[in-house]
């Protein structure tokens, strides 16, 4: 018992002496470059005008919209900054959105917001012999409810990015949105 009661005191001791807070310094600390993976946004860098027709189900009429965008590095490097401002159906429109590399997944990440309460946040994968951006997303619909979508993006030249999306309910069971565009770098 002597023995036990003995071994169970100094592992208890060697515990809380590992515990014990140890001195931070960043003397000679040097912060990682920004992962390689980050070099395929560069396409997205500069300004851009967007073109965009949306469709819902139940109507026939297309929905058109105009807009800006501009992207740039943000945070040394570790993140795209993009921001966005348009015209949807006579709605000014503004958002804001960051993507980056996640070396945990092992895919681009990405959040958006804009300020009709719409948000999502979402991955995306890159497919360099197609060219294609394939992006996934959850988030708040414009109708204020839960969704989820996809879409994908194509860089025909470094001047065009076609892209298309659909967006559906929470459980992807119904669609609500669909739509495409062309944007053109200035």
């Amino acid at each position: 018992m002597k023995r036990l009661t003995a071994f169970g005191i100094l592992t208890c001791l060697g515990v809380l002496t590992g515990c014990q807070p140890q001195e931070v310094s960043m003397d000679g600390a040097q912060k990682p470059a920004p992962a390689p993976e980050l070099a395929h946004l560069n396409a997205f860098v500069g300004e851009w005008t967007e073109d965009f027709t949306c469709r819902v189900p139940d109507s026939k009429e297309e929905m058109k919209m105009t807009s800006s965008v501009k992207f740039e590095w943000a945070l040394d490097g570790y993140f795209l900054r993009g921001t966005w401002s348009g015209d949807f159906q006579g709605q000014k429109m503004t958002g804001e959105g960051f993507y980056w590399w996640d070396p945990r997944d092992r895919e681009y990440e990405f959040i958006w917001f804009d300020n009709t309460g719409h948000s999502m946040e979402g991955e995306m994968t890159y497919h360099e012999k197609r060219g294609e951006w394939r992006m996934r997303w959850e988030g708040e619909g414009h109708d204020g409810k839960p969704s989820r979508g996809e879409g994908t993006m194509t860089m025909p030249d470094a001047k065009t990015i076609m892209t298309t999306m659909t967006e559906w309910d929470a459980l992807g069971l119904c669609k609500k949105m669909s739509g495409s565009g062309k944007s053109t770098k200035k």
